[in-house]
Parts: C-alpha cells; sequence; structure tokens
C-alpha cells in the first residue's frame, strides 16, 4: 500500500512499467516513462532549492507534462499548488504570496500569464519551463530542455511521511482573498482507498481527465489511475467546452470511467450527439460538485443506458464524503447526496453541536482521514471549520463543519436542503456571493450592490446575477461591472448580468429584499428579450468580422497582429486573445448585438479565431 501521492506512481511504475499511463493528443506513454519524467522534475527543482514542505506552483494545461510536473513535486517532498489559468493576475499573484511560492513549473501557453503575475515584490526563483528570452523576473528560469540532464536509472529517495502535506487546492475567499485548502498525503490516500475499493477501477479502464488541475475533483481522475495501473486519456480544454468533439473523443477513446462535475454531461446531453456514438465501453458515470438537473441526468441515462451511475457530495476541505447509487428515477425531484462513504462518519447537527433527530434540518458535519489539515495561514478560520467536539454516542473528536443545511430522509440518505451562508456552487466551483458584492462596491460608482441566484432556467439554478445601485451623478454600464469583477474573481464568479435599478425593494427594517429584487431583476430580464429585434445585427460573416477586428483592436495590446489576422488564425497565440480580454470582448458583443452570452460560453475554443467568434455571435 501506498503511503504517499508519489509512491502511488513509483508502487505502479514498479509493478507495471509497461502499462499505458497517460494518453496525450494521440500519444502514449508509460507508466515508467511517467515515473522517469516525474523523477526527472523531481530532480532538477531538489537541485534549484526545493526542500521537503515547499510549496511548487503549476500552471499549465492538462498533458503528461503537467502530470509529470505534479508527481516530480510530490516526489521531491514538496506539495503542489495547482493554479487557476483562468484567474486574473491578481489573484495568481495571491496565491503566490499566500503559500510562499519561490518555485514555479510553467507550460509555454502560459508564460505570458505568468509574466503578468509576476508583480514587483515577488519571491518566485526558479520556473521550471522558462526560457532566458522570456524575461521573467527570476533568478533561474529553466527550459523543459533541461530535464535531459537529471535522467537517471536510480529512484528519486526523498524521505516523506503521511502526514507531510502534499497539496494545496485555493478556493473562493469571504475576505475577497483566495483560501487555501491544505492537505496531507494520508487524506488523499483515504480517498484514493476508497475510491479504488467502492467502485473497482481496474488496470484496462480508460479514464478522461476532463477536469481542471485547480479543482478539487481532479484527484479521482490523476490518482485513482495510478492506484491500479489504469490509463489516463487527456483531453483538451477547448474540447471539454465543446460537446460533440467531447463525445467523439469519449467514443474513440472507448472511455470506461467518467467522472465529473455535471455541467459537462449536461453538455453532452445537449449537444454531444450521443445516440450517434457507440460509447458501449462506458461502465461507470461519477459526478459530484453541483446539482445534477434530473431531466437532464434521466436523458442522459436513456441515451446511455449501460453504465452504473453515482451522483457523489463531497467539499474541498473533505473531498467525496457522500454518495449515491442511482437505479430509475420517476421524477424531477432534486438527488439526495446519499449515505456516508466507508471512510467517513457523516452527522448532522444543531447550532450548538447536538445531533439533531432523523427528518430535522441541521448542519452536516464530517468526520475522518479524509479531512484537510488546515487553511493556509487562516487559523482563525480552521478553528471555526474544524472543531473537536462530541460527533455522536459520546464520541469526541475533529469534525468539520460543511455549512450545509440537511436532513436525513426515511429511507436512511441525506438531502441538502440550503446553506448555512452565502456561498453557491457554479458549475462545481464554491463561490461567495458576499464576496462578488464586494468586489462591485470597490467599483468608484456603485453606491450599493447585491447579488444572488437567477430563478431556476431549464431545470438549472447555478446562475448568478447582480444588482446595483450607481452613486449621484456616476455613470457605468453593467458590461463595464462585469469586466470589473473578472479582473479579481475567476470566471466561475462572474455575474451573467448586472442590472442597473435606481432603488432596491426593501423589507419593512430598510434591509434589501433579495427575494423581491430577484423577482424585479427577472422581470427586466424577460422584458428586455421579449424586446429584443435585430437592431444591432450585421449583414453577414464578413460584416461581423469587421467589426470583430475593430473591437479587437481596441482590447490587444498590439492591433497591427489583429490586422494580420486571419480568420482561422489563433487568437491566443497570437497575443490577440487573454482570458481578460475574452471578457471584454463579451460585454461588446451583448452591447452590439443585444444577446446574453452565458458564462459557460466563455471558453477559448469560442474565442480562438475570428471564425469561431463569429459562429458564438451566430448561435446567441
Amino acid at each position: 500500500m501506498a503511503f504517499s501521492l508519489g509512491h502511488l506512481l513509483a508502487v505502479a511504475a514498479d509493478r507495471t512499467p509497461d502499462r499505458t499511463a497517460v494518453v496525450d493528443r494521440g500519444a502514449q506513454y508509460t507508466y515508467g516513462q511517467l515515473y522517469e519524467r516525474a523523477s526527472s522534475v523531481g530532480r532538477l527543482l531538489l537541485d534549484n532549492g526545493v526542500r521537503r514542505g515547499d510549496r511548487v506552483a503549476i500552471l499549465h494545461r492538462r498533458s503528461f507534462d503537467c502530470l509529470a510536473a505534479i508527481y516530480g513535486t510530490m516526489l521531491a517532498g514538496a506539495a503542489y499548488v495547482p493554479l487557476d489559468s483562468g484567474a486574473p493576475p491578481n489573484r495568481l499573484g495571491a496565491v503566490l504570496q499566500d503559500c510562499d511560492v519561490r518555485h514555479v513549473v510553467c507550460g509555454r501557453d502560459h508564460i505570458d500569464d505568468l509574466r503578468s503575475t509576476l508583480v514587483d515584490g515577488h519571491r518566485v526563483h526558479t520556473v521550471l519551463g522558462a526560457e532566458p528570452a522570456d524575461e521573467l523576473a527570476v533568478a533561474n528560469p529553466r527550459p523543459w530542455s533541461m530535464l535531459g540532464e537529471y535522467e537517471s536509472g536510480s529512484p528519486l529517495r526523498v524521505k516523506v511521511v503521511e502526514s507531510d502535506l502534499s497539496l494545496i487546492f485555493y478556493t473562493s475567499g469571504s475576505t475577497g482573498n483566495p483560501k487555501g485548502v491544505a492537505h496531507s498525503h494520508r487524506s488523499m490516500l483515504a480517498n484514493v482507498d476508497w475510491a479504488e475499493l467502492e467502485f473497482g477501477v481496474w488496470a484496462d479502464d480508460r479514464v478522461p481527465h476532463v477536469t481542471s488541475h485547480h479543482f478539487d475533483l481532479s484527484w479521482f481522475e490523476m490518482f485513482v489511475t495510478s492506484a491500479v495501473s489504469a490509463a489516463l486519456v487527456m483531453v483538451p480544454e477547448n474540447v471539454v467546452g465543446f460537446p460533440p468533439e467531447l463525445g467523439l473523443l469519449v467514443e474513440s477513446e472507448r472511455l470506461s470511467v467518467w467522472c465529473s462535475v455535471p455541467s459537462v454531461l449536461v453538455g453532452l446531453v445537449q449537444r454531444g450527439d450521443l445516440p450517434l456514438r457507440d460509447l458501449s465501453a462506458l461502465r461507470l458515470v461519477l459526478f459530484a460538485g453541483e446539482r445534477f438537473p434530473v431531466k437532464h441526468l434521466r436523458t442522459l441515462m436513456a441515451q446511455v443506458p449501460q453504465p452504473r451511475y453515482v451522483n457523489m457530495y463531497g467539499t474541498t476541505e473533505t473531498h467525496i464524503a457522500a454518495f449515491l447509487p442511482l437505479g430509475q428515477l420517476d421524477n424531477d425531484d432534486p438527488l439526495p447526496i446519499g449515505a456516508a462513504c466507508a471512510h467517513v462518519e457523516l452527522g448532522i447537527v444543531s447550532a450548538d453541536g447536538t445531533p439533531v433527530p432523523d427528518g430535522e434540518t441541521g448542519e452536516l458535519v464530517i468526520r475522518g482521514p479524509s479531512l484537510m489539515d488546515q487553511y493556509w495561514n487562516l487559523e482563525e478560520r480552521t478553528a471555526r471549520a474544524l472543531r473537536p467536539e462530541h460527533f455522536a454516542d459520546g464520541l469526541f473528536d475533529v469534525v468539520y463543519h460543511t455549512g450545509d443545511l440537511v436532513r436525513r430522509r426515511p429511507d436512511g440518505n441525506i438531502e441538502i436542503t440550503g446553506r448555512g451562508d452565502r456561498r453557491v456552487k457554479v458549475q462545481g466551483n464554491l463561490v461567495d456571493l458576499d464576496e462578488i458584492e464586494s468586489v462591485l462596491l470597490t467599483h468608484s460608482a456603485v453606491l450599493e450592490a447585491a447579488s444572488f441566484l437567477a430563478s431556476e432556467q431549464d431545470g438549472y439554478d447555478a446562475r448568478i446575477v447582480a444588482a446595483v445601485r450607481l452613486a449621484p451623478s456616476a455613470d457605468a454600464a453593467g458590461s463595464a461591472l462585469r469586466v470589473h469583477v473578472a479582473a479579481t474573481l475567476p470566471v466561475s464568479a462572474v455575474p451573467e448580468v448586472v442590472e442597473i435599478l435606481d432603488d432596491f425593494p426593501r423589507t419593512g427594517s430598510g434591509k434589501i429584499s433579495r427575494n423581491d429584487l430577484a423577482r424585479v431583476v427577472h422581470g427586466l430580464h424577460e422584458e428586455r428579450r421579449a424586446g429584443r429585434t435585430t437592431a444591432g445585427r450585421l449583414d453577414g460573416p464578413v460584416a461581423v468580422q469587421s467589426w470583430l477586428r475593430t473591437v479587437l483592436a481596441q482590447i490587444a495590446n498590439d492591433p497591427s497582429e489583429v490586422e494580420r489576422a486571419a480568420p482561422d488564425d489563433d487568437l491566443f497565440q497570437a497575443g490577440i486573445m487573454d482570458s481578460m480580454g475574452v471578457v471584454e470582448l463579451v460585454t461588446c458583443i451583448e452591447e452590439q448585438f443585444a444577446v446574453a452570452v452565458p458564462n459557460d460560453q466563455f471558453v477559448a475554443r469560442n474565442f480562438s479565431t475570428l471564425a469561431a467568434i463569429t459562429a458564438l455571435i451566430d448561435s446567441l
């Protein structure tokens, strides 16, 4: 049995060195090759000053090299910190500063993002993946080609114990700063061992890697596959956001075990052409991170009937803690989260920490070996979340308070009834509504702000909407306020609509009546949608692309690149488009064409070329 995540890979390489470990854009790599590549990364990091317990940031697209960097970091005794490549530079910089990162592994696609992140005063010393010509403000740029100097037949042996830090996942923080959730090797392996045994994942399985590394659900894809020597199939980020290609990949790669947030599966149901695909190899479908609209789930189960379907529940602080194997779905009622996983215990407690009777609502608390160690550098927040207390039947132990309000049904399954705070799930990401309001209020024109989930639309409730009141004589467009939020928070936290109101509906005590406000905003949205005309439309793709060139010239650092770009040229590679540019362009599209671009369309593929942007506009 492995005692660390790095050891997990070492065992697989020793036991099955010739089995396929990774399939990456047509290339196949064995476990022996993955371990050797990871060991080379580890040796380079050690040679450049990494020591046991250090934090190494990973800014890289899903790939063989990225996985090798994650394992190599842990083989060197350090903990990996995955960065969200879609987050604005100041947020990435806050992560680097918070956990005192001095070493970064960066893919060539993200060198410009890293350059924007490394502002004055940063402490980053070494960047694996950087060339001297990149002119990063670091002492040791180390190109990928240097890994050849660190190849060796001898094992990389750094003392690591189960209680050592393995990783830090950063999530939204209620103060406006990202919050690091730190896990030991022990807590991660508790989840891996449970999933391997519960779901019977084995060596012949082929598992897609569709989850971003900065999102905690990625542990299943990366580490459970290594535990059983299965094959991990890398799914490019743009394919995840393009259901027709994703459905084709599931078929062509003969994928057998799936794990993702429900929104990816909803996209496959709606636009993945699943009835036309041979998906007979698929035997297990797992989903977690947000509510799966049952009507879409029923359609998926009808289109692809042979797999075992399982609804899972967890938090970044605990990973998967409850699960529900699914049978026939007879109605559209929200799914319960099920019962406790074998490696944890669940309790339901009142505000004073005492257990509540079955059927009554209380807060869900979790006990077991998979709990996080701490919120990084947040002692008071950690103490509020991890509390030593009586758990059940006189048992005294540390438990994690989830903030989720739940009740136990007569059949023993647990269902969520709400939350005790203002955090919501958006495509698997936990978003703090108060944080969005705080960021909106930093805009000089905003006097008052409120954010909330929109009323259910198409069975889906993860659509954030905001409303603001402006200061006297101030002027600001809702689209500009979305850009303002995007400069600080990830795309998942950007409201899809920001309405500007003269006043907010209020309760008798003068507080904002959020229910009434939601109805007002919904009514405005419906009026606008009903009143849309073809005004603002342009005649044909040529006219649209001409308009696009004008707008992009204002966004891009080098307008001459826009003039030279052909319809199918990659705008990201040319330096014309980046994540912030996408948000700015979306606001221009919405204003010009009187449409709303959903946040789940903020994927690179839709903005990679002039032709792709034109197609997106045509589809709205």
